[in-house]
This record gives structure tokens, sequence and C-alpha cells, in this order.
């Protein structure tokens, strides 16, 4: 019995949870700041060269400002 009466009263909070009204005066949150484009506090990516899947040179200085994945991989 005393089992019962903890499961509903678990039920009873986790369903009170889901019933909250949204307060409509409510501005919508503020939209967060673009991070910087350099961060003083990391150092600058070691300048890479290779060569691409089709063929052609490919250097990470060509890259500057954008995201870059760099998937170092080898078969031996």
């Amino acid at each position: 019995m005393r089992a019962l009466v903890v499961l509903l009263a678990l039920v009873s909070l986790a369903l009170g949870a889901c019933g909250g009204e949204r307060d409509e005066a409510m501005p919508p949150p503020a939209p967060e700041a673009p991070a910087p484009s350099t961060r003083p506090d990391r150092p600058r990516a070691p300048e890479i060269e290779g060569t691409g899947l089709d063929g052609e040179r490919l250097s990470l200085a060509d890259l500057r400002g954008r995201a870059v994945i760099v998937n170092v991989w080898s078969s031996w």
C-alpha cells in the first residue's frame, strides 16, 4: 500500500510539472551576440597545407574565418 501511495505521488508531481501556462506578457529572450572571430586566449592554428580529394593544393590559411575540421589519419 505504501508503494502505491509513493507511486501516485510521483505521478502527480510529474504530471503537475507538465501543465504550466506560458506568460504571454513575458518578452522573448534576447538573441546572443555572435562569437568573436579571434580569441586572444588561444593561439592561431598552425599553417597546414595538403592535397584535397580533387588533387589540388589546399592551405588552411585559405580557409581562415571558417569552421574547419582536420581529420588526420594514416594506413600502415
